[in-house]
């Protein structure tokens, strides 16, 4: 069976499937785009994946405001989006948390067929030290140095994430928005 990717722009010219499945050293092993079930494979992969976190101990502890009940988070994904989340009282250690859970973030991809996909418009992160001021809590840009946050990508090349102020806004979910509380309108 030849596959093409139906789009608002047309079909694609480059095909997959049929024949050319002979030539490939493997065949794909992905979700392919436009799948049905892409979405609930999705949720069913990175779900395990977040667990496997949690369980080697990179997981935060939250109290719910309202019913008091404590839940660990590693972080949150919605359809390809994925922010990880690490959380500590020294900034150097949180950071290189991050980059031990970030790694095996992508380990974990590739043991799915996958592999991080980092487009650098949409891969960066933030090093946020919260200070009392003025009888409230500021979030401020804590400091870790020259420490450089780094993923593997698809060609197995090591690409540095950039790393925003606290104050700089970034767009998570469609809303634009900054761990300092500025949102843009």
């Amino acid at each position: 069976m030849v596959h093409r990717v139906r789009t608002t722009f047309g079909d694609s010219e480059r095909t997959y499937g049929g024949d050319e499945f002979e030539n490939w050293l493997f065949a794909p092993q992905r979700i392919l785009q436009g799948n049905a079930s892409g979405p609930a494979i999705w949720t069913l992969i990175s779900s395990l994946v977040f667990d496997i976190l949690r369980q080697n101990g990179y997981s935060n502890s939250f109290c719910s405001a309202i019913s008091k009940e404590q839940f660990m988070l590693v972080g949150f994904a919605y359809v390809d989006d994925c922010d990880l989340i690490q959380s500590g009282q020294d900034p150097l250690e949180v950071a290189k948390s991050m980059q031990m859970v970030v790694q095996q973030w992508g380990d974990l991809m590739e043991v799915t067929g996958g592999a991080l996909n980092l487009d650098l418009s949409k891969s960066y992160w933030y090093m946020v030290e919260y200070v009392w001021k003025h009888g409230k809590w500021i979030a401020s840009d804590a400091d870790i140095g020259t420490f450089d946050l780094v993923a593997r990508n698809a060609d197995n090349e090591f690409i540095s994430l950039t790393r925003l102020n606290c104050d700089e806004e970034s767009e998570i979910l469609g809303l634009w928005m900054s761990p300092a509380g500025k949102i843009r309108k």
